[in-house]
């Protein structure tokens, strides 16, 4: 990835939570929850931070937490190499995952997909909620597998999709149950979910 590949998120302007997120976040109605590519925390945390709810988040790049009021609660890691068993007192009491923003598109390949999910089962307890976003490209529902997609060619760097039915076999083999789903259109399309861990 280039330099300005690097940077393409950095001139983004940060935007607050639409009501689905909103919605799921209370349904889920966490005491602490862990964000997945949480970028400098704003968007989220500021909004927690209302709600009295505790937060702390992993991001793969440091530079867009090194100045962030919250960075005391971001942990610098990327999320397939990440042993959260080194994190234990901050992730004390995590029983809802959020993944927003396509955080996932940055994970290359259906087995570091998997990975993923994996890791993010091992912070949760049994009936831990996941709420998640995908976005709605070309093939989602109908192909088997998507791969690797620039959405917005001279602004977005490659990222990598998975399809329904790919995210449908992870979640099988990894006992993820789908509570809700719900389309956003606003925007880029987006699939919200509200996901269980259930053993």
């Amino acid at each position: 990835m280039g330099q300005e590949d690097d940077n393409w998120s950095m001139n983004e302007p940060i935007r607050g939570l639409n009501h689905v997120e909103k919605d799921l976040i209370r349904k889920a109605n966490p005491k602490k929850i862990l964000d997945i590519g949480c970028g400098n925390g704003e968007r989220l945390f500021s909004f927690l931070s209302q709600k009295d709810i505790s937060y702390v988040g992993v991001e793969k790049f440091e530079r867009f937490a090194k100045d962030s009021i919250y960075k005391e609660k971001i942990i610098i890691a990327d999320i397939v190499e990440l042993d959260f068993s080194d994190f234990n007192s901050e992730l004390k009491d995590v029983d809802t995952v959020t993944i927003l923003g396509g955080s996932l598109a940055g994970v290359f390949g259906f087995e570091n997909q998997k990975t993923a999910w994996k890791k993010i089962l091992d912070v949760l307890p049994v009936n831990g909620n996941i709420i998640f976003d995908s976005f709605i490209v070309d093939g989602f529902e109908n192909d088997e597998e998507i791969g690797e997609r620039i959405l917005y060619p001279g602004m977005t760097p490659p990222q990598f999709f998975l399809s329904q039915s790919q995210l449908n076999k992870i979640w099988t083999d990894l006992k993820i149950e789908i509570l809700e789903q719900t389309d956003y259109t606003p925007g880029p399309r987006l699939r919200y979910y509200r996901l269980k861990k259930t053993e």
